[in-house]
């Protein structure tokens, strides 16, 4: 039986986070897509957003897949403040690795009180 790839939205209207991920969606089987605003797509298992678009995401959709902001390491300030205003799970920092996504691919969503919680000890 073949394993069905797990799917990652990317938004990211410039394209240019599609072709730097695409290297390592491959390695982790993981298949990307374009996100799109207007019409966002079902059974995501992640969005991938860019610091410079993260904002315009509004609010995370009740079900909605984790985001998680891609950004390079030497804009650590502007890639948290892109994290917070898109209420991202987490960041990835670039050169991103098939590891981290197929990390990602795999998550089992949580509740963010069990995460809260878990943070406490």
């Amino acid at each position: 039986m073949q394993s069905v790839a797990k799917r990652l939205g990317v938004f990211d209207p410039s394209g240019r986070l599609l072709d730097d991920l695409a290297a390592a969606a491959d390695r982790a089987r993981a298949e990307l897509e374009p996100y799109d605003l207007e019409n966002p797509a079902d059974g995501l298992a992640g969005l991938l957003v860019a610091p410079a678009v993260a904002s315009d995401l509004g609010p995370m959709p009740e079900g909605g897949p984790a985001r998680w902001v891609v950004g390079d390491p030497s804009n650590a300030a502007r890639i948290a403040g892109a994290a917070a205003s898109a209420h991202a799970a987490g960041v990835l920092l670039a050169p991103v690795t098939a590891e981290a996504l197929d990390a990602i691919a795999q998550a089992e969503p949580t509740a963010s009180e069990l995460e809260i919680a878990r943070a406490r000890g």
